[in-house]
């Protein structure tokens, strides 16, 4: 049988005014869109969502500031926590003052199968949804992996998801879905790759850099008919419910405000709690090649799981590792020479050059090498050989053991400062369009011309 859609030509001649973006909340949630919401587990991304689509559903003029368009209904389908989501729920309305949603909110516990190729799963669905007599403007997933179990978060499941999304859409035109969905391991970056990237129409993040405090920041990474928005924090309070064993404390978002700033203090003492994932994650690579003038490819096997979990109380993992120097490399700010990587650093000229590259000063003597050593500018490092050949096989006896040793009289300097330093300079003169803006090239340059 022939294709039976309709196409729709558009002449621009004939268009006097275009379509403006809509809203659900200005300009958090586009109206009539897909919103993925991405965190990592317990960084707040729930009590954030869930907070912002009550008050859509509630008689409630504004989000916090944020601007409310029209009341609209909300369907929250939550996989995960379904009973504390209850209780979150009742907290919000008592600490907001919302005794009643007044039809305008519907919760449901199951989540269907959207990664299944059978069209039955989706089908029951809105069977259900019709048989509740409610008409949802929005329905959020939470989670969007929930939503798909037994299968990878592979391309073929995720495009067979977008594509049972974008039915609900056929289904009930001008729908707005909201996706809650997880950050990949020790990374500030979503799982599923350009699938989502591909079909999502905004994505943003939230960050709870302390644990211990229920505090955390929003990001937006991208609108795609719509400008981002200015990040935010926000904090969440607790409220006593009573359930059906007596009053128990629930939490639920109390305050939106600015964007947390870093402080010099919290650079130096909470460095990695001011991260994202991903940064801490550059950073602590940083710093692992930092210490060694050649750092081999296998070295992190051992390293990972013995001096960054001690130091930081977890290992970098092998993966995560990887991607990191991937990063710092195409930042110029590490070099790969294919059997060991070297930190680039700039001499007292501002030039760049690797680090271990010998000191203009330095007195060469067999044996002893004196270096420009780890990044650290007055450092000097002391390797007990000459090592010109691989060092490829990551043992010990291999890798190059030598220490980082600060002139006396000199208070130590803090290395993950120096990576911050280095990585500022660097976007500098990027932007400034310096010839110096890719470290990397400059300092191979640098060596090219000792050799000559």
């Amino acid at each position: 049988m022939a294709d039976q859609k309709k196409y729709a030509f558009i002449n621009p001649d004939d268009l006097k005014v275009v379509p403006a973006t809509k809203w659900v909340l200005k300009p958090l949630i586009p109206a009539a869109e897909i919103l993925v919401g991405c965190g990592a587990p317990k960084h707040l991304k729930t009590l954030l969502l869930q907070g912002a689509l009550f008050t859509v559903a509630s008689h409630l003029p504004d989000f916090f500031g944020y601007e409310i368009r029209r009341r609209r209904k909300v369907l929250y389908a939550i996989g995960e926590g379904g009973d504390a989501f209850l209780g979150r729920t009742k907290a919000w309305q008592k600490m907001h003052n919302v005794p009643t949603f007044e039809g305008h909110l519907r919760i449901l516990r199951q989540l269907p199968n959207l990664a299944d190729k059978s069209p039955v799963p989706l089908d029951v669905f809105k069977r259900m949804v019709e048989a509740e007599k409610f008409e949802p403007d929005i329905i959020t997933f939470d989670t969007l992996n929930r939503t798909m179990p037994g299968a990878n978060e592979d391309t073929p499941s995720l495009s067979l998801v977008f594509d049972r999304l974008g039915q609900l859409q056929e289904w009930r035109p001008g729908l707005t879905i909201v996706l809650l969905h997880h950050t990949k391991k020790d990374e500030l970056k979503f799982r599923g790759g350009q699938v989502i990237a591909g079909n999502a129409d905004g994505l943003l993040y939230v960050e709870r850099p302390d644990m211990s405090v229920m505090r955390a920041t929003v990001t937006c990474d991208w609108f795609r008919n719509a400008a981002n928005f200015t990040a935010f924090s926000f904090t969440c309070g607790l409220a006593p419910v009573l359930t059906d064993e007596g009053s128990q404390d629930f939490p639920a978002i109390n305050w939106i405000g600015p964007a947390d700033a870093k402080t010099e203090d919290q650079d130096d003492q909470g460095w990695k709690s001011k991260r994202s994932a991903g940064q801490s994650a550059e950073a602590e690579a940083y710093v692992l090649i930092q210490a060694k003038l050649r750092y081999a490819y296998n070295d992190w096997f051992r390293d990972t799981t013995a001096a960054i979990r001690l130091k930081y109380n977890r290992g970098l993992g092998n993966d995560t590792f990887s991607a990191a120097i991937k990063r710092l490399v195409g930042r110029g700010l590490v070099i790969d020479y294919g059997d060991h990587y070297q930190v680039v650093v700039r001499g007292a000229d501002g030039r760049a050059e690797p680090a271990g590259a010998p000191s203009e000063d330095a007195l060469l003597t067999p044996g002893s090498r004196p270096y420009r050593g780890a990044g650290v500018p007055g450092a000097g490092v002391v390797t007990p050989e000459e090592h010109s050949g691989s060092t490829g096989s990551g043992s010990r006896e291999n890798c190059n053991d030598e220490k980082t040793v600060a002139p006396e009289g000199q208070p130590p300097v803090n290395p993950l400062a120096e990576y911050d330093a280095e990585l500022s300079r660097n976007r500098t003169d990027k932007a400034a369009g310096a010839k110096s803006g890719n470290l990397a090239q400059e300092a191979m340059e640098q060596l090219r011309k000792r050799k000559v």
